[in-house]
């Protein structure tokens, strides 16, 4: 026997499943309990130094650039390249300088960072739409594609001497 509830009062419970992050693409960028966290690999030693947690992955790679820059040096592995000379620099090597810097530059993050601006299409006056182009019309090759497939069924030249 069917329910007899309408659909539109059917509840659906609800899960604890968080909806998925993607992984971060950053560079010493990792997602831990929700935030973002940040460290730096010093290759002389082979430690890592943590840098703390951040509340978006830009900020965390924003650390993690002013961190790597001053360890690492000419060596340094960067997200962000275009900005290093905005990036402020820590007082000195010592790791509570670095951290101190870090902090600093991901909490100013946002002025460092571009992101593109998101526009709806029925917002762009429609002159700016460009149409579908036919490049095999453009070019007067009509059978361009065809052409091609064919030619790779030809089997390739012989080569040698010849048989008799």
């Amino acid at each position: 026997m069917a329910d007899s509830t309408p659909s539109s009062q059917v509840q659906i419970p609800s899960s604890n499943v968080q909806p998925k992050v993607p992984p971060s693409h950053f560079r010493g960028v990792i997602l831990r309990g929700g935030k973002w966290a940040s460290r730096v690999y010093r290759f002389h030693d082979s430690k890592s130094i943590w840098l703390g947690t951040y509340s978006t992955p830009e900020m965390a790679a924003i650390a993690h650039d002013v961190a790597e820059l001053a360890i690492n040096g000419d060596r340094a592995w960067l997200n962000f390249p275009d900005v290093i000379q905005s990036l402020p620099v820590p007082k000195s090597t010592s790791i509570v300088d670095i951290r101190a810097a870090a902090a600093t530059a991901a909490a100013s993050a946002e002025q460092f960072i571009v992101r593109p601006e998101v526009v709806d299409s029925y917002e762009v006056p429609s002159q700016e739409i460009s149409e579908y182009v036919d490049e095999d019309e453009l070019f007067n090759m009509p059978q361009l594609l065809i052409e091609m497939a064919e030619g790779m069924m030809v089997s390739p030249p012989r080569f040698g001497p010849p048989y008799d």
